[in-house]
């Protein structure tokens, strides 16, 4: 039975929790039971309903930020079943979607993964409904509506990265100033680039360039991107610098290979400012040909936590106005997730719950575009 808002909220002692495994990588993951713990005073406890993948899930084991017994996991939704002394956003009952740092060794049991999860209530969308979904054909969900737990357990970890990415595109929401100028979203079927379109159309008023295969333009069309150019063409750079008059101010590499950010510079005006972000700290020395007029910026969304981030050893403090755009960004943008203008990416249901996590990171690994995956807590086996 799908819980609802008039539901009684039992907790039970323990629960079920993906985390990485003993003989990580063969599995790479295995189901642990956990205490289910109350949450702290500025977090919210969620029973979770759906879990999302993302790359940076089996990432963070081969990177070795996570280890055996870390619980992984950064996006999910569901329901609250019980709120710290000082939450004031939440109340029992709330339908969220939420995004977590999982997979860290420093905070183990801080991962989606898991049938409750205790979250920091500024890393908490706030829904006024969620429903199971009921129209899934083959296994996927379209592009539509944020209003099925599915839906909603997709685009946390991806909206708090665009957020911070702005930010650090030195770019503001409806600022007249900046509306109008190119931004180049490289990667528009990613499942960040697919919201990175919606929302520099519709909060930052840009015009949107973007680079995917030519079977995902029509959709990035259709989520308000200007233009789209097929990265697999040998002149595609000087196709999206011919479209844009070699006018482009802003740059998002959603994809974030050395080669791929090497891409994205070469596309940017080589006069006047110019920014540009990627998402994996590639570091600058990657660049070939570094342009004067050109800030570079990496964003690491868990810095938007507020707590420091410890990369063995590679420490980020906490950085002050990260946090607060971030505790300004979410509530704006939940507006527009809540109210249908910004949608969720075109799903891909996998079985198995909890049990399908190892199958779905293989998936992962192989590479997916254009379909965020997504497990449901009751098809645990």
């Amino acid at each position: 039975m799908p819980l609802s808002k008039n539901s009684t909220f039992a907790l039970p002692s323990t629960h079920k929790a993906v985390a990485f495994s003993a003989n990580a990588p063969n599995p790479l993951t295995e189901i642990i039971t956990v205490p289910t713990s109350p949450p702290n005073d500025t977090q919210v406890l969620i029973k979770v309903n759906s879990i999302a993948l993302n790359p940076t899930d089996w990432k963070h084991f081969a990177a070795g930020w996570g280890s055996k017994g870390s619980i992984l996991g950064t996006d999910s939704s569901g329901i609250v079943v019980s709120v710290g002394s000082k939450v004031t956003k939440f109340k029992i009952g709330d339908f969220v979607g939420a995004f977590t740092h999982g997979g860290y060794k420093q905070d183990p049991n801080g991962g989606s993964f898991q049938e409750y999860v205790a979250v920091d209530e500024n890393l908490c969308l706030k829904y006024e409904n969620l429903v199971e979904s009921s129209e899934v054909t083959n296994y996927s969900l379209p592009v539509g509506q944020v209003s099925t737990f599915e839906g909603a357990a997709a685009v946390n970890l991806g909206l708090a990265t665009i957020g911070m990415s702005f930010f650090q595109l030195k770019l503001e929401p409806f600022a007249d100033s900046q509306k109008n100028e190119w931004i180049l979203i490289w990667g528009g079927a990613t499942a960040t680039g697919l919201l990175a379109i919606q929302v520099a159309k519709k909060i930052y008023g840009l015009n949107v360039i973007t680079t995917a295969s030519g079977k995902h333009h029509a959709l990035l069309k259709k989520l308000g991107a200007d233009e789209v150019v097929d990265y697999r063409d040998s002149d595609a750079i000087d196709k999206v610098k011919q479209l844009t008059d070699n006018n482009i101010k802003y740059a998002l590499d959603s994809v974030s290979s050395v080669e791929t950010y090497n891409q994205t510079n070469e596309c940017l005006r080589s006069t006047g400012e110019a920014y540009l972000d990627n998402l994996l700290a590639v570091p600058s020395d990657a660049l070939k040909n570094k342009k004067s007029n050109v800030t570079l910026a990496s964003t690491l969304v868990y810095a938007v936590e507020g707590v420091p981030v410890d990369l063995n050893g590679a420490k980020i403090p906490v950085m002050s106005a990260v946090v607060d755009a971030h505790r300004k960004f979410y509530p704006l943008i939940n507006k527009y997730v809540s109210n249908g203008e910004i949608l969720h990416q075109p799903l891909k249901f996998l079985p198995g719950g909890l049990s399908g996590v190892n199958d779905g990171l293989e998936l992962l690994k192989k590479g997916v575009s254009g379909e965020k995956l997504i497990l449901r807590i009751q098809d645990t086996k």
